[in-house]
């Protein structure tokens, strides 16, 4: 008797922890399909109300999207699909507006309209949020810093070969991770030149040295005075070929002060200090060029 007792109550146990469980799993399975208030209410992104209008004009073509976080821009197609209005984040609302990409697409007799609703945004302090940036955003940036280089280059008087050659030298940098050094160094004139006379003269002029002698070349010479010194400069220019491509030189072969007037046996003088290193490089002079004449024949010239 007593046993049925005990079996009874440990059914009865047994049912009671079975519908316990039963009732925790089913609480469970609701609340995980019920969205967690606390998540959304302290959420970081703005929602979309009427306080994110700086104008009435903005509520032209601002309007609410597929959810509380987003906004729709009714000037602007998405990318992918052309006939959508474009889908942003109220977050990145404002920047929108001020990109590009948004003036073009604004009709043209709103321009005025969308100036001043730019000037409200920018009075107001708007921030916007780091890291929220457009692809078309960003390719205007490197666009206009693309151009601004190019332009600072054909400024200094560069050639199209100069900048193309210096573009590629610092995009090749730029892969290998090498260009850390603009954050600190001082591009002072001074150290520049200390730095082209120490460190490169010398190889440079071992460089000129073997392209005179391997390539035929003709010479410039002009001769000018600063603060009161006579100066010669002297500039080689010759045709040199590179696995199999061919390309125009134009050398510095070096500064000289002139004791003397600038006659020919001067000038004579000043080659074969600075040039006429070896046999070879005199015989590959075709011809000199100064500012007043011409000299085709300058071998026979000077040499004779």
């Amino acid at each position: 008797m007593s046993s049925n007792k005990n079996s009874s109550r440990n059914n009865s146990l047994s049912s009671n922890k079975a519908k316990k469980v039963i009732s925790n799993q089913k609480k469970n399975f609701q609340s995980s399909k019920q969205p967690n208030e606390n998540e959304i209410t302290n959420s970081k992104h703005t929602k979309f109300s009427e306080k994110i209008f700086k104008t009435n004009y903005m509520k032209n073509f601002i309007y609410e999207g597929s959810s509380e976080y987003k906004c729709k821009c009714k000037y602007c197609k998405d990318p992918l699909h052309k006939t959508q209005d474009l889908e942003l984040l109220v977050d990145s609302v404002y920047m929108h507006i001020k990109s590009e990409k948004h003036r073009i697409s604004t009709p043209a007799e709103e321009e005025d309209l969308l100036t001043e609703l730019k000037e409200k945004i920018d009075k107001a302090n708007v921030k916007v949020p780091k890291g929220i940036q457009t692809h078309e955003d960003r390719k205007e940036s490197e666009s206009k810093n693309f151009l601004e280089f190019i332009g600072f280059m054909i400024k200094e008087k560069l050639s199209y070969s100069q900048i193309q050659r210096i573009g590629e030298f610092l995009k090749e940098m730029y892969k290998e991770n090498q260009l850390k050094f603009f954050k600190d160094s001082t591009f002072d004139r001074e150290l520049i030149s200390l730095i082209s006379k120490d460190c490169f003269g010398q190889n440079l002029i071992e460089q000129l040295k073997k392209d005179l002698t391997s390539y035929k070349y003709s010479l410039s010479l002009d001769n000018t005075t600063i603060a009161s010194e006579n100066l010669c400069a002297l500039k080689a220019k010759y045709i040199e070929t590179n696995e199999g491509k061919t390309r125009v030189q134009n050398k510095i072969v070096g500064l000289y002060k002139l004791r003397e007037s600038s006659s020919g046996e001067t000038m004579f003088e000043v080659l074969k200090q600075k040039l006429f290193f070896n046999e070879e490089i005199k015989n590959n002079l075709t011809g000199i060029v100064t500012r007043e004449k011409i000299f085709p024949g300058a071998k026979s010239r000077f040499f004779s």
